[in-house]
């Protein structure tokens, strides 16, 4: 107990003295509870504090986490990695909202970059590509070129020399006859000899000029129809051999391409041109032109076979030589043709082969690339029938017709 004393002053006269006692135990007591509510407020404070901040910091690891996420799949490699934000966050302006769509920007360039990059390399090997199928392709040009100038040499110095040895040796022939009696007889007798090899001179320049044409034009490619061409091919040969029989000739279905008509059409006259001749003198002569099942590729093969002399398989690559001639002395004609076919199919992207037994026949095969889209389809029957496009009536025709 605390005791105090204290003077009572009435104008300033002490008439006595106020004297009372405080009990520390109540105070004690009173500052105790003081305390422990002040202690219990403090750690309720403190625990609010830690509260907000565990909440704020997983509110903020949940929000950095698909940035988080975004950047680790982008730096492997992953470009569509982005960050997905709810609408709400996407709405939202603070930092954190911005450091997203700004990633998502940049994510947007570094992919877009990429793609680009990408198509400029698949441009440049395809260029590479393309490049290299051209060196390749002017390279066997110039080497069946210099074979070609090889073989024209040869071909001057050797077949055209006699044509033109014969001319000149009978024109001389007929001067001097002229001259010394003035006798025209003989030199009449020779105009028909040196008409004749002047002929001969005029029919293999001509085949030489369109052996040239062939490697000198463009390739300009259209729809075309392999029927309608046979059919036309076989009237023109048919028209051209007036009071000599056609041989049979079976034209199978044949399928549309997409090429050049004015490459097709000389290859495909001479290759029948060729199995005209060559099995005119069979006793029953016998052509088929067709093509092979479409077994899905990216070509069709098509084939023209005759029942002729046929030729040795060793000599089947002599057959395209220009001026190489397997039977020179049992058939006319200069060996252009088969150059002509070779160097045509493969201007049109085809290759070119020969098969053949001697005493057999001959079949030759070409391949041309399909059309882009499929337009292979071709007429009915009773359209190829009353164009006269079907092989039967074909064949029957030809020999109507011869």
């Amino acid at each position: 107990m605390a005791h105090v004393s204290q003077p009572i002053l009435i104008y300033e006269r002490q008439v006595g003295r106020l004297h009372y006692g405080l009990s520390t135990e109540s105070y004690k007591e009173a500052l105790g509870t003081v305390m422990r509510r002040n202690m219990l407020g403090l750690v309720i404070a403190m625990a609010l504090m830690i509260g907000l901040i565990v909440s704020a910091s997983v509110h903020l690891n949940r929000r950095i986490k698909p940035l988080i996420d975004a950047a680790e799949g982008l730096a492997a490699g992953d470009l569509s990695a982005r960050v997905r934000h709810s609408a709400t966050q996407e709405d939202s302006q603070d930092e954190l909202a911005y450091l997203s769509r700004v990633f998502n920007q940049m994510a947007d360039a570094v992919q877009e970059r990429m793609a680009e990059s990408e198509a400029r390399r698949a441009e440049v090997i395809a260029l590479n590509d393309q490049l290299e199928r051209r060196v390749r392709e002017r390279t066997a040009d110039l080497q069946e070129m210099v074979s070609g100038l090889e073989t024209f040499n040869r071909a001057v110095s050797h077949d055209l020399r006699g044509p033109l040895g014969g001319i000149a040796g009978l024109a001389t022939m007929a001067s001097q006859a002229l001259e010394r009696s003035n006798d025209a007889t003989l030199a009449r007798k020779a105009l028909p000899a040196i008409a004749r090899q002047a002929s001969t001179t005029e029919s293999m320049l001509n085949s030489l000029l369109a052996l040239a044409r062939v490697g000198e034009s463009d390739v300009h490619c259209t729809q075309v129809s392999v029927q309608s061409m046979t059919s036309e091919i076989i009237e023109q040969l048919s028209l051209s051999r007036p009071g000599q029989s056609m041989p049979q000739i079976v034209v199978n279905d044949l399928p549309g391409v997409q090429t050049d008509p004015a490459l097709l059409r000389p290859a495909l006259l001479n290759l029948i041109g060729n199995a005209v001749k060559f099995s005119g003198r069979t006793a029953q002569p016998v052509i088929e032109v067709g093509a092979l099942r479409d077994d899905g590729g990216a070509f069709h093969t098509f084939f023209v076979k005759d029942n002729g002399p046929g030729f040795d398989r060793a000599a089947a690559e002599l057959l395209f030589t220009p001026f190489v001639r397997l039977h020179a002395e049992q058939f006319e004609g200069h060996g252009v043709g088969l150059s002509i076919v070779r160097r045509a199919i493969t201007k049109l992207g085809g290759r070119i082969w020969a098969e053949g037994q001697p005493g057999v026949g001959a079949s030759f095969y070409f391949t041309l690339p399909k059309p882009k889209q499929d337009e292979t389809a071709g007429p009915s029957k009773a359209a190829r029938q009353a164009a006269g496009d079907e092989s039967v009536p074909v064949a029957a025709r030809q020999q109507h017709i011869a």
